[in-house]
C-alpha cells in the first residue's frame, strides 16, 4: 500500500510518463501487453522443445498479469504481488520464456514510479527467492546456479535502477517547476508591491493639488473669478491625471487581454509637470495673514481682502 508522504503531491502522468493516465489507457496498456505476452510466448514455445508444453494453466498464467495490470495505478503494490505470483509459478514450472516477463516490467515501474517504491524492491527480491525455492521443489527446471542466479537478480535490479532513475529524473522535474513559480509568485508580489507604492505616490500628489487648488478656488470665486477658473483648470486637469494614472495601473493589475498601457507610469521625468501644476495660476495664497495654513481656506476678514 503506498503511504501518504510517498503519494503526496504525486502527478500521475501514466506508464513511463508518457502515456496520459485514465481508465481508458489502463484497459490499453494490458490488451496490449496480453497480446505480445500470450502471442509471442506462443511462438516462442515452439522452438523450445525443451520446455514444458503450453498448456491452459499457462495460459491462465500468462493473462494473470495483463488483467492484473487494469488495476495497476490504483493499487501498484497489489497489483505488484500479483503478477510476481504469476511470473512466479509460471517460470518454476518449466514454461518457455519468452516475452511472459512483460507484465511485470510494467509492474515494477508502476509500482516504483507510482509510491510503492519499497513494496517494489521487497517484492522483487522475495519473488525471486520463492522462484528459486518452488522451482527446486517442482523440479521442472535445472538446479540453481550462480550464473543463473546472477542473471535472474541483475536482471530484476536494471529494471528497478532505470524505474529509480526516472522516478529521480521526474522528482527534479517538479521540483524545477515548483521553484520557477515560487520565484515568478514572489516576482509578481514585488511588482504589486512597486506598482502601489508608484500609484500610492501620484495619487497623494494629484489629491493634495485638487485640496489646494480646491481651497483656492473657493477663495477666489467672488473677489478674482479669472484666478478661480485657473485653479478649476488646474483641479480638472490634476483629478484627469489621476484617473489616466489609475486607469493604466488597474490594466497591468487585470493581467488580461486588454493592451498594455503606452504611456509610462509617473516617475522623476515628469517632476517638471508635477512642479508646474502645483504653481498653476490661482494656486499662489495670499500674502501676509491669509496664508494658507492648518485652517486653509481662510474665513472671516480674510476673505475680505483681494490678494495682491
Amino acid at each position: 500500500m503506498r503511504t501518504s508522504s510517498e503519494t503526496a503531491g504525486r502527478p500521475d502522468r501514466g506508464l513511463f510518463g508518457v502515456v496520459p493516465p485514465g481508465r481508458a489507457t489502463d484497459v490499453a496498456v494490458a490488451v496490449l501487453v496480453a497480446a505480445v505476452q500470450l502471442g509471442l510466448t506462443t511462438v516462442a514455445a515452439r522452438h523450445r522443445p525443451g520446455r514444458q508444453e503450453l498448456d491452459l494453466l499457462a495460459y491462465l498464467l500468462l493473462a494473470a498479469g495483463p488483467v492484473a495490470l487494469l488495476w495497476r495505478r490504483r493499487s501498484p503494490a497489489g497489483v505488484l504481488a500479483v503478477v510476481m505470483a504469476a511470473c512466479v509459478v509460471y517460470f518454476a514450472l518449466g514454461y518457455p520464456y519468452g516475452p511472459a516477463w512483460l507484465a511485470l516490467i510494467v509492474a515494477l515501474w508502476t509500482a516504483v514510479t507510482g509510491g510503492a517504491r519499497r513494496a517494489a524492491w521487497v517484492t522483487a527480491f522475495v519473488g525471486l527467492a520463492a522462484y528459486f525455492t518452488l522451482a527446486a521443489v517442482v523440479g521442472r527446471v535445472g538446479p540453481a546456479t550462480p550464473a543463473t542466479v546472477a542473471a535472474h537478480t541483475s536482471s530484476l535490479l536494471l529494471v528497478l535502477a532505470v524505474a529509480e532513475v526516472a522516478m529521480a529524473g521526474r522528482q527534479r522535474r517538479l521540483d524545477a517547476e515548483r521553484t520557477r513559480a515560487e520565484e515568478a509568485r514572489r516576482r509578481a508580489g514585488e511588482e504589486r508591491m512597486r506598482i502601489a507604492r508608484e500609484l500610492h505616490d501620484v495619487l497623494a500628489h494629484n489629491i493634495s493639488l485638487i485640496n489646494v487648488q480646491a481651497g483656492v478656488a473657493l477663495h477666489l470665486m467672488d473677489e478674482q473669478p479669472g484666478q478661480s477658473r485657473s485653479a478649476l483648470q488646474a483641479i480638472k486637469q490634476a483629478s484627469n491625471d489621476a484617473l489616466g494614472e489609475l486607469r493604466s495601473v488597474l490594466d497591468v493589475l487585470r493581467q488580461g487581454d486588454e493592451a498594455p498601457p503606452r504611456a509610462p507610469a509617473s516617475g522623476l521625468a515628469h517632476l517638471d509637470s508635477l512642479v508646474a501644476g502645483a504653481g498653476a495660476p490661482g494656486s499662489r495664497a495670499p500674502p501676509g495673514p491669509c496664508r494658507p495654513g492648518p485652517t486653509w481656506p481662510p474665513t472671516g476678514s480674510c476673505r475680505s481682502r483681494s490678494p495682491t
